[in-house]
């Protein structure tokens, strides 16, 4: 479709090679993406270090090399390749939180005993999705681990790809949109916002980062949060024009304000889930329903009225 119409979202680790990519295009005189969205992504790891970055600090590259990169055995496919296995991934994302996954089948344990097939089934499809794990090519995993998390080469302006310096500072016509999750403890608060300052280039009118209020890091690109509250900011972000006009914190809201989205988000059914949604429907066709069974009552009791013949005077003896 071309660079000049192209809009590229990328989410948690591909955002660093995705801001090289477009930094070398740039960098070439090639046309640059239109949009590029960075969602969750350890673009300068030091900022608030997570479980995830102080383990690969604190570990060497040849820990990695020789304690999570295995040879694929026969007969399954992909037989010897080394790759960073996709059990060994899961098994570190379920140890970040081992309460939260216990709670959670817990009450799906619950929904199941009280029959509520609603939520168990949301249940279920976010474990597919969890739960499915691919195995990782071990170059691929070990250049991330070095570049990304122990040598800081993109942030610190040292990341040479082919001879070529990356240069994020080359970009100038691609609208950048940057997201994190409040709660996220994968990619701390600040490592993806990093790319507005390695991008000063870039109009401050194309530039747009967005703090996902309560979002985890699987928040912000799944589930209700993103469907309800990440999804209408990227949507717009890459419409027709793609120019910010207005940055707006709702933490920063004083109570009145804060009281106008409440009674806003109350109105339109938003962020109070699918009951909320339902009874807001429902009370849409209240005034209709009123109107018809108002008519039908009406019409009921003139019907009545004709029906009494009209009395007859008798005469007293």
């Amino acid at each position: 479709i071309g660079a000049k119409d192209l809009n590229v979202i990328s989410v948690c680790q591909p955002t660093v090679p995705v801001l090289a990519a477009v930094s070398l295009m740039a960098s070439n005189g090639e046309t640059t993406p239109r949009t590029m969205t960075m969602m969750g992504g350890p673009i300068d790891a030091r900022k608030s270090p997570t479980m995830v970055n102080s383990t690969a600090t604190n570990k060497s590259y040849e820990w990695f090399e020789n304690n999570v990169v295995y040879t694929v055995p026969p007969p399954y496919p992909g037989q010897g390749r080394r790759v960073y296995p996709g059990f060994l991934q899961h098994a570190g994302f379920v140890a970040m939180n081992p309460d939260r996954h216990l709670q959670s089948h817990w009450d799906y344990f619950l929904d199941l005993c009280k029959g509520d097939k609603g939520d168990a089934q949301a249940h279920i499809e976010f474990y597919d999705e969890y739960n499915a794990v691919l195995d990782m090519d071990a170059a691929y995993y070990l250049e991330t681990i070095k570049t990304v998390f122990q040598d800081f080469l993109l942030p610190t302006g040292k990341w040479v790809v082919g001879g070529q310096l990356v240069r994020p500072q080359d970009i100038t016509q691609t609208a950048l949109l940057t997201v994190e999750g409040e709660l996220d403890d994968i990619s701390g608060s600040g490592q993806s916002k990093a790319a507005h300052g390695m991008c000063k280039n870039i109009p401050s009118t194309k530039k747009l980062h967005y703090d996902v209020e309560g979002a985890g890091h699987y928040g912000i690109f799944s589930g209700r949060r993103w469907r309800e509250m990440v999804y209408p900011q990227i949507s717009a972000f890459i419409g027709p024009g793609t120019e910010v006009t207005d940055i707006v914190d709702p933490r920063a809201y004083d109570i009145g304000k804060r009281f106008l989205v409440w009674l806003r988000a109350m109105h339109y059914g938003l962020g109070f889930g699918a009951l909320w949604n339902f009874l807001v429907f429902l009370s849409g066709l209240l005034p209709l329903l009123f109107a018809i069974t108002g008519y039908r009552m009406w019409s009921i009791k003139r019907s009545q009225r004709r029906a009494i013949p009209e009395a007859v005077a008798v005469p007293a003896e």
